[in-house]
């Protein structure tokens, strides 16, 4: 195991505020840029995608309390797919050559589950880590997709096949579930970036496509995530050309699919999902067309995620952005980067987690990161 450099940021000094911690996290020696791509239920441990520049390479790697567990290096492509709510297991992708390779760790134990050839696979990971879904082309007819669920304590099987209504499927997304699977699909005969897609729930032998939000303009249906207990999907839908295209996100419940919409922004796009869906990370433009990170709770109200950062007390130079990519999944913890554009000089990043306060506490932290933010 690697130690990381490790700080801690200033507390807010509030009587009435409990403390909203906010950690940095260095990348290691040898990569440039580093972001989180999942969090485990109480966020402290991460999935961690590391970049280096010069070789222009993704390396997969799991962080908890300061130490890192590499992920299986296939060639310069490596990339995380999942990681299980209590941050045992995790799912990695890789890609040498023409082989695509789907690695599960738990534990440090890594397990190869299959070597396809051709196209880019997708893939999940179940919230307890012990069920992998991808797909791949069926053996007998290359042109047919297969749905495989992998068992950690058992080979792999078909799910299901993929109706001849779609072409290619282009997007995996699991729950807690074994028996369910969420597949983003690329209709026929569309085989290019404007491809129509569309979200189908496949459960009980059975597919249900969820439909999309109105339009006169060919869909792109995009899932970005699925609650804990599989009754609710979230994503965004893709209309128009790419040169104009309209943007919406949309929430599938109890067979309903509706808008995300938020009091006083426009252009939602959701990025992640809390275990319950009671709280997403969502960006939007604000009435002002600021592009802003807010955390969107089931009951309407919106926090300003910069307002939360600025108001741990970290300073900012002119020189760097923040941004934030993901939830764990209770809600609590945001997970997001510092990049450093310094002009001249070379790209550097880092991660932090930020605690998300309790709700009695979130009107006076917005006020303060206000205050912080004019002073800078």
């Amino acid at each position: 195991m690697l130690k990381a450099t490790i700080s801690a940021a200033v507390l807010i000094a509030s009587g009435s505020v409990a403390s909203a911690q906010l950690r940095i996290i260095e990348v290691l020696p040898g990569y440039h840029r580093g972001w989180a791509t999942h969090a485990s239920a109480d966020g402290s441990v991460l999935a961690l995608e590391l970049y280096n520049d010069h070789l222009v390479s993704h390396d997969g790697y799991v962080w908890s309390d300061g130490s890192w567990q590499g992920l299986p290096r296939y060639g310069i492509t490596n990339l995380n797919y999942g990681l299980s709510s209590d941050g045992t297991a995790s799912l990695n992708f890789g890609r040498i050559h023409s082989n695509r390779v789907l690695s599960h760790t738990r534990n440090g134990v890594h397990t190869s589950i299959f070597v396809p050839e051709g196209e880019w696979t997708s893939a999940a990971l179940t919230r307890d880590g012990s069920s992998v879904f991808y797909h791949t082309p069926d053996t007998l007819d290359p042109i047919r997709q297969r749905i495989v669920r992998w068992d950690e304590n058992g080979p792999g099987a078909d799910f299901g096949f993929l109706p001849q209504a779609y072409a290619s499927v282009t997007g995996v997304h699991a729950s807690s579930r074994r028996d369910m699977v969420v597949l983003d699909v690329a209709l026929p005969n569309s085989g290019d970036a404007m491809a129509e897609r569309r979200t189908v729930v496949y459960e009980n032998g059975a597919y249900t496509e969820i439909g999309t939000l109105p339009t006169d303009a060919p869909v792109r249906m995009n899932t970005m995530g699925v609650s804990a207990d599989g009754s609710v999907i979230v994503g965004w839908q893709e209309s128009g050309p790419l040169s104009n295209t309209e943007l919406t996100s949309w929430m599938y419940r109890d067979g309903h699919l509706n808008a995300i919409e938020a009091d006083g922004y426009t252009g939602l796009r959701v990025q992640s999902l809390s275990d319950d869906a009671g709280v997403m990370l969502v960006q939007a433009l604000d009435a002002g067309d600021d592009f802003r990170s807010l955390l969107l709770y089931d009951d309407g109200r919106t926090v300003d995620l910069m307002d939360l950062f600025l108001a741990t007390g970290y300073a900012l130079s002119d020189t760097q952005e923040v941004g934030f990519t993901t939830l764990s999944g209770d809600g609590l913890t945001v997970v997001g980067s510092i990049v450093d554009w310094p002009s001249g000089g070379p790209v550097s990043q880092v991660i932090f987690t930020m605690a998300v306060p309790t709700p009695g506490v979130l009107a006076p932290l917005a006020g303060l990161g206000l205050l912080a933010r004019r002073r800078r």
